[in-house]
Parts: structure tokens; C-alpha cells; sequence
């Protein structure tokens, strides 16, 4: 098993719709960001899902993150502040990079 799988596998229980999109609350999107520091992954983003009512996923690039526009020093901290800072309403699908063994 892969470190990024192993991560998954300990908040499987903790994830909202865990087969497809891997959705997290605020809590466990902190816990698991910095699990997977952790273990050597790298963070590549963060997207914020609303769920509606009807129980439909919503994703809402305002509450969103991604590596690919950052120029600041410390990612994995900026992006748990910014998570942190959004509504708590929120489900955050987050991305790590899995190419390390």
C-alpha cells in the first residue's frame, strides 16, 4: 500500500462520499493535510464543496487552494489557515501528490 493510500484508508471513515470525491469537514481536512505532511506527501490543493440540501456537491472555487498559484513560502500552513478562515459549512476534497512510494 502507497502512502497516499494508506492515508485514505485511516479517514475513509471520516470522508462524505469517500469512493468518488473523498470530501472532508474543516476538522478532518486539517488532520488529514497534516497526516499526509506527516508522511512525506506533498500538498497540491484544496477545493471546497457545498452540499445541498437535495444532498447534490457543489464545488466552490472561493473556497478553494491550489500550488499551481502560490508564491509564498509555507503552502501546507497557508492553505490549513485558508480552509480554517472559510465557512464550516464547507467539505474539502484535498490533493496530495502520490508519486512517492
Amino acid at each position: 500500500m502507497n502512502k497516499l493510500d494508506e492515508l485514505k484508508s485511516r479517514f475513509f471513515s471520516k470522508a462524505l462520499d469517500g469512493e468518488r470525491l473523498f470530501l472532508l469537514s474543516v476538522e478532518d481536512a486539517v488532520q488529514y493535510i497534516l497526516s499526509g505532511k506527516e508522511l512525506g506527501l506533498d500538498l497540491l490543493g484544496v477545493e471546497g464543496f457545498r452540499v445541498t440540501e437535495a444532498g447534490a456537491f457543489q464545488p466552490r472555487q472561493e473556497a478553494s487552494n491550489d500550488i499551481a498559484y502560490y508564491t509564498g513560502d509555507d503552502f501546507v500552513t497557508e492553505t490549513i489557515r485558508f480552509i480554517q478562515n472559510q465557512s464550516s459549512t464547507y467539505w474539502y476534497q484535498v490533493g496530495f501528490s502520490d508519486s512517492k512510494p
